[in-house]
């Protein structure tokens, strides 16, 4: 089964060998179970859990994160001893939570959890109003941390203890479960002296985030990143609009300041004020008209062709479940799962040749003594089980035939229904016809600006906001502060992009220039729109133009760009300034 690797921040995934701009594009067809951590052991754990009363156990459970957020911070008070005594063991979750979920038998996620205690007392006694036997289970809990710690609990865990601190919090007016959590997470990463100013919305290191799901409220990073839009606001659809021509000919939307890189710095409480304080410098993030320009990128419609070339001559042929099939298109639609995986293993690159490569010869440069080079039969490689269905090979490698041979019968079994796939459908391989002009080869968006700025050590700027994320330091800076760091960040995405657009634009106007002088001084040279339609109707033209030429160096693409100017801003679909 494929897996999703995500690239560039979050702003492209891969699923099955191919790109997806959008995570909610990629066609799943499953998920792998997630394995939790092993059990804890140990019969002092139980006799201690055992002490405590059954109402109070839910409570324990609804404030598991918080327990196992105190568990992190005295086991690193003690160098990693308690663990190591107690076995507590983390995979994923914390050694508290996985304690606890280990005893009553219920698996929640933490911030679930956690958000029980609140729920459960707003529904049952409103605000503020606990009562006391509920404060002896919140003291007992507090005794449960302190006895299973000895003796450094009770110079870390704080005087009111971390179940008493559950409930009050649980029951207060502005409760955010997520906020509890989290904030015990950062105050165990920093001293407990530390003067934090906000708090985040989710723990960056145990809650997994993708681009539209999970984080705040299940947002995703996009999610948060566009809090502040009203989507049906005129702001928003001009976003709408720009992205629908971004995506046009050899172009790809690009973000300048990645959605994954906002959603991380807009995981605090004061977001909003951070927003506003960005807006203030007149930075937009997120899905803003005022953030996204049209990269040129590399594309993939070239292979397409072919596929769909394949696809109209299995129609042609009558092969079935390719009736009402024209196109690639076409495959994407529900109910064609089978025919697409059917097109797209045809294409399947082999991965495995079964041997290792022949060995080069050589000339030994001091005494001239020459090694042949290594001459042996080297038989075809064949694509890895986990990317290919043999069946569409015409090989049924789960049957009694096929698993009664002997290994290297396998394999040649396998390279030969490999060697034969095209054949055994009655197509010639050779007859199958791409589309030249499909072909775009452009390094803009992905080499140039993701490879060697966006992902590049020289960024410091971006790699040490990240750091100070993970480590909570984040939090101890005001609203205006963190919009100052997120500022630096932003200045060179937005010069990186701006300049790879210019010379972008500087390539097509000099080869305008050579090849229709003429109309370049009638038309090209006095109309930007004209100079975008001439992109778009020779979209691999445009887009290839120096490919072979090198990636300039991060000092060139982070300088000022200068002016930006409103032939640049029409060719490349943007409002940026």
């Amino acid at each position: 089964m494929a897996a999703v690797t995500e690239h560039f921040d979050g702003e492209m995934f891969s699923y099955d060998g191919v790109l997806y701009d959008n995570y909610e594009d990629i066609p799943f067809k499953g998920k792998k179970p997630y394995e939790k951590g092993k059990k804890i052991i140990g019969d002092y754990f139980t006799e201690e859990w055992n002490k405590i009363p059954e109402p109070g156990k839910h409570l324990l459970k609804g404030a598991a994160g918080l327990v196992g957020k105190g568990f992190q911070y005295i086991d690193k008070e003690s160098m990693g001893g308690i663990s190591g005594a107690f076995k507590l063991i983390d995979q994923g979750m914390t050694a508290g939570a996985d304690y606890v979920e280990r005893q009553t038998g219920v698996y929640s996620p933490l911030v679930k959890a956690v958000g029980e205690v609140g729920i459960d007392y707003l529904a049952s006694g409103g605000t503020g109003k606990i009562a006391k036997g509920s404060k002896m289970l919140a003291n007992q809990g507090d005794n449960l941390v302190r006895k299973l710690t000895p003796p450094l609990a009770y110079e870390t865990v704080p005087v009111e203890g971390l179940f008493t601190s559950a409930v009050r919090d649980a029951t207060s007016p502005g409760f955010k479960p997520s906020n509890m959590f989290a904030a015990t997470t950062i105050r165990s990463n920093l001293t407990p002296s530390t003067n934090l100013i906000s708090d985040p919305l989710y723990d960056v290191n145990t809650t997994d985030v993708k681009r539209t799901a999970g984080g705040y409220e299940g947002l995703g990073h996009q999610g948060l990143a566009n809090i502040q839009y009203d989507p049906k606001s005129p702001f928003y659809k001009r976003f709408l609009n720009l992205r629908a021509e971004q995506v046009k000919g050899p172009f790809k939307h690009h973000h300048v300041e990645d959605i994954a890189f906002t959603g991380r710095w807009a995981n605090t409480s004061d977001f909003e004020e951070v927003f506003k304080e960005l807006n203030k410098l007149k930075i937009y993030p997120g899905d803003s008209p005022k953030n996204i320009i049209g990269m040129m990128d590399e594309g993939n419609l070239f292979l397409q062709t072919a596929k769909t070339d394949l696809a109209q001559k299995l129609k042609a042929s009558g092969y079935p479940g390719f009736e009402n099939i024209d196109n690639y298109g076409h495959l994407m639609r529900k109910g064609n799962e089978s025919q697409k995986k059917l097109i797209d293993d045809l294409f399947k690159r082999p991965e495995t040749a079964g041997e290792k490569p022949l060995v080069k010869g050589v000339r030994d440069k001091l005494t001239g003594e020459v090694t042949p080079p290594e001459i042996r039969r080297v038989d075809i490689p064949i694509p890895s089980d986990a990317k290919v269905d043999w069946n569409n090979f015409g090989l049924d490698i789960k049957s009694a035939e096929f698993k009664a041979l002997k290994p290297l019968e396998k394999v040649a079994a396998k390279r030969k229904a490999y060697a034969n796939r095209f054949n055994r459908l009655g197509i010639n391989r050779k007859d199958i016809k791409y589309d030249p002009s499909t072909m775009i080869l452009s390094k803009d968006h992905i080499d140039t600006i993701h490879y060697s700025v966006y992902d590049s050590p020289k960024f410091t700027q971006k790699r040490e906001l990240l750091k100070m994320i993970e480590d909570g330091s984040y939090h101890t800076l005001t609203a205006k502060q963190k919009a100052e760091k997120i500022a630096e960040v932003y200045k060179i995405q937005k010069n990186t992009s701006i300049n790879v657009a210019k010379e972008r634009l500087k390539l097509i106007k000099n080869h305008l220039k050579e090849t229709e002088p003429i109309r370049y001084r009638d038309i090209y040279s006095k109309d930007p729109e004209a100079i975008r339609q001439w992109i778009l109707n020779n979209s691999s033209t445009a887009a290839n133009l120096n490919w072979k030429g090198a990636i300039p160096d991060y000092k060139t693409l982070t300088r000022d760009p200068g002016k930006i100017t409103k032939e640049l801003q029409t060719v490349f679909s943007t409002e940026i300034k």
